[in-house]
């Protein structure tokens, strides 16, 4: 019932001679180098030779892409009457660098070697292991052939040899070395107003997610303005969502913090610095209050796009989702937004920085597990950051500030230093002209001279 046809038999050039097929072998530029005697009867070889060359290079030509390589002769006219594909046996376990060659242009070839796996393998090593499939069926081809098999779903359930999910040492191995000789480059784009934080981050890196905590009231969006300024001043396209403070009202405290003035009681500058801001690669977001997942990810995407932004900042993450849910709902929806954005900055290679209010405020001071929805957002995240608020005992009372790294992903460095706020400047970070301190709260001296701590 399972038969070659004559014309597979033809197309590679075998003669019947008495009760016996004459396979011919050719080299690749089709001379003819030996002949094999085949009996079609026992259909095997009566006449074993080591042949230099495989069985059905007088098929192969420039504008095959896809070839099989089997274990016979008998196999390759299986394959080829039921696939159409070129198939070409191999002589024996060597392989020359000629061979290699011949197969240069191929850019797909199956490997059915069912009686020596480890010679498979050996083969796709010779042969470039990213363009090789295995096939480890537990016959050979023309067993399954007989057998009534499908040998066409056979060879499409073929396997890669090199699995694009798997990778080895030698992959990564030349970026291991450049991090290593070129660390400061890798480390990411310093921040200039806050260098302690630079410190201890090390820099503000492409791809990653970053998340600010604070309790209400503590500067949240105060910090992460300075914070964003500081790194869009450097050339870094920044594209800022607040969906709790209305946006001129933020633009409004960015410029105070660019100009580093009081412009209320200095209008006669506004239009200079104005016209400076306007310049720099910061652009906001149009939305206030609740907003759709899927709205917001598509004008991000399309301002990386557009204007190549580098940095996203939603805040805050609360105020997008709304409160039209129960505790449930909020849980598994901030999980899902939080998902959504870690994937949008890894696979748009651009940082994003997401608020997100505390879910409990504690007098001794906030952790990760205060963190709204605290399991999902420590397991996405890069970097973590706190505004800690600590109450002073002296006698004026008041508090102190300081921002606490719980996280570095990076390199695993925590820390925590001082924030002073400058009323005048609406800013957290120490001007760079000497100036009156009496706008600047004051701090204990454990947080003036606070360095990076590990933890």
């Amino acid at each position: 019932e399972y038969t070659l046809s004559t014309d597979t038999l033809q197309r590679y050039g075998l003669r019947i001679y008495q009760d016996q097929l004459i396979a011919p072998l050719y080299d690749a530029d089709r001379s003819l180098v030996n002949i094999v005697v085949l009996d079609p009867i026992s259909q095997t070889n009566t006449k074993p030779l080591k042949l230099t060359v495989p069985f059905g290079l007088n098929l192969l030509s420039a504008r095959n892409a896809e070839i099989m390589l089997v274990d016979s002769i008998w196999d390759a006219l299986c394959v080829y009457q039921t696939t159409g594909k070129v198939a070409i046996a191999l002589p024996s376990a060597k392989f020359s660098i000629r061979m290699n060659m011949i197969f240069e242009h191929l850019r797909k070839i199956h490997i059915w070697c069912s009686n020596d796996k480890a010679l498979a393998f050996r083969l796709a090593n010779v042969l470039s292991p990213h363009r090789c499939f295995m096939i480890t069926y537990p016959m050979n081809a023309q067993g399954a052939f007989m057998s009534g098999h499908n040998l066409k779903t056979i060879m499409n359930e073929s396997f890669a040899v090199i699995n694009k999910c798997i990778e080895q040492f030698d992959t990564f191995r030349d970026l291991i070395r450049d991090e290593l000789l070129q660390r400061t480059r890798f480390a990411g784009l310093t921040w200039q107003r806050f260098p302690m934080l630079t410190q201890i981050l090390k820099g503000h890196r492409a791809g990653e997610l970053t998340v600010l905590t604070g309790s209400t009231g503590c500067g949240k969006t105060t910090f992460l303005s300075e914070y964003s300024l500081d790194l869009c001043l450097q050339g870094l396209s920044t594209l800022f969502g607040s969906f709790e403070i209305q946006t001129h009202r933020l633009a409004k405290v960015m410029l105070t913090q660019y100009s580093g003035l009081n412009l209320s009681k200095n209008m006669d500058a506004f239009d200079k610095f104005a016209d400076q801001f306007a310049r720099i690669p910061m652009f906001f977001m149009t939305f206030h209050g609740q907003e759709s997942i899927d709205k917001v990810i598509h004008t991000m995407g399309n301002a990386v796009a557009i204007h190549d932004i580098k940095h996203v900042i939603i805040d805050n993450l609360q105020f997008m989702m709304g409160m039209d849910y129960s505790n449930g709902d909020r849980f598994f929806k901030q999980d899902t937004l939080i998902h959504r954005f870690r994937n949008f900055a890894t696979n748009n290679k651009c940082h994003v920085t997401i608020v997100i209010h505390p879910r409990k405020e504690e007098d001794e001071g906030l952790t990760i597990s205060s963190i709204f929805g605290s399991a999902k957002v420590s397991q996405e995240s890069d970097n973590i950051l706190i505004i800690q608020q600590k109450k002073l005992s002296t006698a004026n009372g008041g508090n102190i500030k300081y921002l606490q790294v719980a996280k570095n992903r990076f390199d695993g460095q925590l820390g925590r230093f001082a924030l002073r706020f400058d009323k005048e400047r609406l800013s957290f970070s120490r001007p760079a002209f000497s100036r009156d301190d009496s706008n600047i709260e004051s701090d204990d001296h454990e947080l003036r001279q606070s360095i990076p701590v590990e933890q």
